[in-house]
């Protein structure tokens, strides 16, 4: 009779086990590889924002992101030589919209001549159903309702990065402006249909933005790494140490394109280059 009671709880313990998602999980093999790179020596003119949003107070989640923007801080600080103290990290709770607002308006008066910004955004992004024109959303933003708030159209975002005293602006985008993200709408009572989201110009004398996919795709997780799709092989290649944004561009292309293959057709992604392609880091 014991023994069968110790059969049974074994049993249950496994299957309960099973039934605990991958994301609960806490270890990070990027992570890991991020924190094992040879940190490189500190740049006082290298200056980071990093936005990151998994959990949303109005819509579904951004499934991994939390995981991804943590790697990718951990391998852009150690890789590129990016201080704490020069790295605006708002993750999570944090990125709301007034601390994104005020945040950003701080960093960016600090920034001098010469300084280059390397800004990262992990989140939904949305378009406008009439216009068209491309949001960030912020943790505490309804996706009908950020069109209300300039501040987070993505045109005036980079022209803010543009705007500052930096010679340099790296924009990475893991984001989709479709108004869907993993095969999910974000709006509510509308289904996963795709928006084609105005093109967004930027300043090519000083900036480059490289972005998760094309207007009408979404960004994928990759849940077999239990990370957003783009931000790995992000991550990935600045832990190879490509430092000039042409190599990290076609490494990223090359391997969320062939992964977002095996996914399906539905799920193909990818990304894009816009700006200066001659930036080095």
């Amino acid at each position: 009779m014991v023994r069968s009671l110790i059969l049974i709880l074994f049993f249950f313990s496994s299957e309960l086990y099973a039934l605990v998602p991958p994301a609960l999980t806490t270890y990070d093999e990027l992570a890991e590889e991020a924190e094992n790179v040879e940190a490189e020596d500190i740049n006082s003119s290298y200056w980071l924002i990093v936005i990151g949003i998994e959990e949303y107070d109005e819509t579904d989640a951004v499934v991994f992101s939390t995981r991804s923007t943590n790697a990718f801080t951990i391998a852009a600080q150690r890789r590129l030589g990016i201080s704490k103290r020069r790295s605006m990290n708002l993750v999570g709770d944090r990125a709301t919209s007034g601390r994104i607002k005020d945040n950003m308006t701080q960093i960016l008066q600090r920034v001098q001549p010469g300084d280059t910004i390397f800004f990262y955004y992990s989140g939904h992004g949305i378009p406008d159903i009439k216009t068209n024109e491309p949001y960030l959303l912020p943790k505490d933003k309804l996706p009908e309702t950020v069109v209300r708030d300039d501040f987070f159209k993505l045109k005036n975002i980079y022209a803010q990065l543009s705007a500052s005293k930096a010679s340099k602006v790296v924009a990475f985008v893991d984001s989709c402006f479709s108004g869907s993200t993993d095969n999910k709408s974000l709006f509510h009572g509308v289904a996963a249909a795709r928006l084609q989201p105005k093109q967004v110009s930027v300043d090519r004398s000083k900036m480059v933005v490289i972005s998760a996919g094309t207007g009408e795709q979404f960004s994928n997780m990759y849940k077999e790494k239990r990370h957003r799709l783009f931000t790995y092989y992000l991550t990935k290649g600045l832990i190879k140490g490509k430092s000039d944004i042409k190599s990290l561009y076609h490494y990223i292309k090359e391997n969320v394109e062939e992964t977002s293959f095996e996914l399906g057709e539905s799920y193909l992604q990818s990304p894009t280059i816009e700006g200066d392609l001659q930036i080095v880091f």
